[in-house]
């Protein structure tokens, strides 16, 4: 990696370690439990890791992307998300309750029952920020869209 590349991919990786530690905060301030389920939810941390207080930590350098939360939940979160928008809103192959319907119906076996697929709202499609990127979904479920849409 050339040596500029490698100093903006570190500002940017502090940077959402920034937003990371004012989440957290938001977190940690939360007037209620509701509130503070919604934000566990919304930013996928629920306590400081101890790791942030130890002198010569950088976490931006010494924890390694895992496949889950970069490729799972990120890029075919992603994918999927632009691949249903273009099917259901601009080619009209495909209507959300239709979808929906065979998310409900399909059979998908006593191993992958747990991880079932939850429905797509139409406000999972928006591609504001205020949309969940995973589609509500958790790895193991974006694991099997990623099992069926190769299927079909």
């Amino acid at each position: 990696m050339k040596p500029y590349k490698s100093v903006l991919l570190k500002k940017s990786l502090h940077c959402i370690v920034n937003n990371t530690i004012k989440n957290l905060q938001r977190l940690e301030k939360a007037p209620s439990k509701f509130l503070r389920e919604y934000y566990f939810k919304i930013f996928g941390i629920n306590e400081s890791s101890h790791l942030q207080d130890a002198p010569f930590f950088d976490v931006c350098e010494q924890f390694p992307q895992d496949i889950m939360h970069v490729f799972l939940e990120g890029v075919l979160a992603y994918e999927i998300k632009y691949l249903l928008r273009h099917y259901i809103n601009e080619e009209g192959v495909l209507t959300l309750s239709d979808l929906n319907k065979e998310i409900q119906t399909l059979s998908y076996g006593y191993s992958h029952i747990k991880d079932k697929p939850c429905v797509i709202k139409t406000t999972d499609l928006d591609l504001d920020q205020q949309s969940p990127s995973n589609l509500g979904q958790g790895a193991a479920s974006m694991w099997l869209w990623l099992t069926f849409c190769l299927l079909f």
